[in-house]
């Protein structure tokens, strides 16, 4: 390995080794990791090629609804975890050709909603 990947390996397992100890304590680490596997998962699926039936066992399917699932069950309560949501959101929505409503048809719909509802919680808790 040269020096340069040397170095670029480390940095990526400190950040990783940070990423994960973050994630351990934050109160929303569950919601942000499921927030960043949607995306990684959406990329995956959409880089399959069109013939692939995503409900046949792909697993890049499977990380993908699982990450939906969690995202929209999981209630944000921190601002970063609103963040992400609404990252998440706005990712999901982006394939959507719908002007009036670009969430129409996709989980987009209720995770804005949860969006708003808990900005608007934390808000009257303080916390925003």
């Amino acid at each position: 390995m040269t020096p340069r990947r040397s170095a670029l390996a480390a940095l990526a397992s400190l950040a990783t080794g940070a990423a994960q100890a973050v994630a351990t304590s934050h109160p929303d680490a569950r919601l942000i990791a499921a927030c960043i596997e949607h995306g990684r998962a959406l990329d995956a699926c959409n880089a399959l090629p069109p013939e692939v039936d995503l409900e046949d066992g792909v697993p890049a399917f499977d990380r993908y609804t699982a990450a939906c699932s969690t995202i929209t069950t999981t209630s944000a309560t921190t601002m970063e975890g609103i963040i992400a949501k609404s990252r998440a959101c706005m990712r999901e929505s982006a394939g959507t050709s719908d002007r009036d409503d670009p969430f129409a048809g996709t989980f987009a719909s209720g995770w804005a909603h949860g969006v708003l509802r808990d900005l608007l919680r934390l808000h009257a808790e303080g916390g925003a």
